[in-house]
Parts: structure tokens; sequence; C-alpha cells
């Protein structure tokens, strides 16, 4: 459960958030090749710390996942994961909370794997991991569009985002249909919900998924695709979503 001291703690850390120094952080690399839509999918992940504090603590301030030889699909939904989790870490969440909502429901997938690899490179005691408990919510915004990836068949994409009684977002969610979307939009969307839960502002949710490029990148708001919008991809369309929808209340 969050607690609202640990809350307050998060909350001065994004007041106190600053640009750290390149001569100031030290990264750790792992390689990886595991699984992945029936191939195999090879590259490594860093995870950069700031150097040791006077009591030999590192604390982790970035994830940067980099694959080998994908396609611009993968590459950017995976930086989609590096964005959110780098973004959550310099803020002053736990990267224990980054692991689990890596893992997901479905061991040995792709984010099952790289959840192992992180919590290998942080050399996180089993002690310490623990499933953040949801605050109480009181409402529900919810949005359908559509993906234009072929001519024929458009795909639904819904965003979701519980709200609380100030309107301020609780939650987010990204549903969307794909082997290759599913395992790596329901970490994304998990760990930026942890985000919101520990108090962080939704409008850095919002910063870390815009821009993010990889196709489809035509989206509408009804099947026919008559109003379709260009849009970097669906995570670039999710954050702007986010700003859109709540920005005016909390600017």
């Amino acid at each position: 459960m969050i607690t609202e001291e640990q809350t307050k703690i998060v909350r001065r850390n994004v007041l106190e958030t600053k640009e750290l120094p390149p001569e100031e952080a030290v990264g750790l690399t792992r390689y990886f090749s595991f699984p992945y839509l029936g191939d195999e999918i090879e590259g490594s992940v860093t995870l950069n710390h700031q150097r040791p504090d006077e009591n030999g603590i590192r604390k982790p301030i970035e994830i940067i996942i980099s694959p080998k030889r994908c396609d611009e699909k993968t590459n950017g939904l995976l930086e989609g994961i590096s964005s959110v989790s780098s973004s959550f870490l310099q803020l002053g969440g736990p990267i224990e909370e980054i692991i689990e909502g890596l893992q997901g429901k479905e061991s040995y997938s792709i984010t099952w794997n790289l959840a192992k690899t992180i919590e290998d490179l942080a050399r996180v005691p089993d002690s310490a991991r623990r499933t953040s408990t949801p605050l109480p919510s009181y409402g529900l915004t919810t949005a359908r569009a559509f993906v234009h990836d072929s001519v024929d068949h458009p795909r639904p994409l819904i965003l979701e985002a519980e709200t609380y009684k100030s309107g301020q977002p609780a939650s987010f969610r990204i549903k969307f249909s794909g082997e290759e979307y599913e395992p790596i939009l329901d970490a994304i969307s998990s760990i930026g919900t942890r985000m919101l839960e520990y108090g962080m502002p939704f409008t850095q949710l919002s910063k870390a998924l815009k821009g993010i490029t990889f196709k489809p990148h035509e989206i509408s708001r009804d099947f026919e695709g008559e109003d379709r919008i260009k849009s970097r991809s669906i995570l670039d369309y999710s954050g702007k979503w986010l700003e859109h929808s709540f920005g005016k209340n909390f600017t």
C-alpha cells in the first residue's frame, strides 16, 4: 500500500528532479537473447545509476533497452518501456515496481524475460519485492479509436484512465490486440499506473509516451476512417490523449 508519507516523498522528488550530469552516472549492461514471436530477439539492457552515495547506495535512474536487428514496431514498443520506466525512476520510484510491472501474467514472455534481466542488474533481494496496491478511484474516462494498419481491417484501440474525485487520473491502460503488442502494452500500462499511484504527475507519463515512432501511423475515431489523423505511433497517440483529456484541468 502506498502510504501518504511515500507520496509526499515522491512529490518532493518530482520538484527537485534535475538532469544528471553524465560524469555522475555509472551504467551496468546485460546482454540478452530469448524467444519472441516464434523467433529469437537479442539485445542489451543498460541500467544507469547515480554514483554511490556515502553509504554505498546506488540509485537507479535510467533503463535503456537496446534490441538488435528487430523491426521498427518492436523497437518502438521497447523504447516505450525504456521511456516510461526511466521517467518513473527519475521521479523517485523504486525499481522493484518496474520489475513487478514487467512480469505480467505470462511467464517467459518478452516482458517477463526483461524483468528478470533488470532484476539481475539491480540485484534486488526477494525480501524487497512487492506489488503496489491500487488506491480508491471514483470514475472512468475511456476513449475508442481505430488503427489503420491495413486497408480493410482497422483494429480498435481503447484507452482507459480511472480517476480520483479531483479528476486526476489514477490508472492508465492501453488495449490493442495482437501478440506483438499485448504483453508490451500491458507492461507500459502497469508501470504507468504505478507512476500515478505514487502521486507522480500524469504529464510526465504523457511526456514519456509522446514522440515514440513506429507504424502504423494512421488513427481515426470512427471505423470507416473518414477522420484519420497522422500520429507517430499508438504510444504517441496515447500520450497525447492523456494530455488532451486531463491537461485542461491540471496545467
